[in-house]
């Protein structure tokens, strides 16, 4: 007995309640073997294939299973860690800590991020520390992430509230806004 199969599908026959063992088992009298077939498209398009399945079987010596699949794109799925930056007295003139802000790609397909500018200018953004994001538009892979920071810097004494505006191309989520809060003394 053998298999085979084509592009954007793969054999497994080492799954299942009963496996195979290999492409090519000996099947005693009575008894049988489990497969399962993987769909992993490569882009997105339509697939047809086929898993022919040969043996000695004098009646049925090649039985095959016809197999189809579309490859569609996934979505991004965006996730921010840290929706509000509230930031310690700080005297004017100085800068805080940063307040650092996680973005991560939960999705299947790239996250297209754009971090708008600050409309108040007591607050600054910063692009380094741990999983910086490169720019204030990064592209994140599935599974990834990158770490935007914001510093408070007040130019003037009391209550400075700011907003810092991600868009994405995540289809559910579009826009995040960070609330910024600070006290300058």
């Amino acid at each position: 007995m053998s298999f085979s199969s084509a592009s954007g599908f793969s054999l497994n026959v080492n799954e299942g309640g009963i496996p195979c063992g290999s492409s090519t088992p000996t099947i005693e009298p009575g008894n049988r073997c489990a497969v399962s077939v993987t769909f992993n498209p490569s882009s997105q398009r339509h697939y047809s294939s086929t898993l022919n399945i040969s043996s000695n079987d004098v009646d049925n010596p090649t039985v095959t299973v016809s197999l189809e699949g579309d490859g569609i794109e996934g979505d991004p799925d965006i996730y921010v860690l840290n929706r509000n930056c509230n930031f310690r007295d700080t005297e004017v003139g100085e800068s805080s800590r940063p307040c650092w802000i996680n973005i991560s790609n939960r999705g299947v397909a790239q996250l297209r991020v754009r971090v708008a500018p600050i409309a108040d200018l007591n607050f600054v953004t910063e692009l380094s520390g741990f999983t910086p994001c490169e720019s204030l538009t990064p592209v994140i892979p599935a599974g990834g992430s990158c770490t935007i920071g914001v510093k408070f810097s007040p130019m003037s004494l009391g209550t400075h509230r700011g907003e810092l505006i991600i868009t994405s191309n995540d289809p559910d989520t579009p826009n995040i806004v960070i609330s910024l809060e600070g006290r300058g003394i």
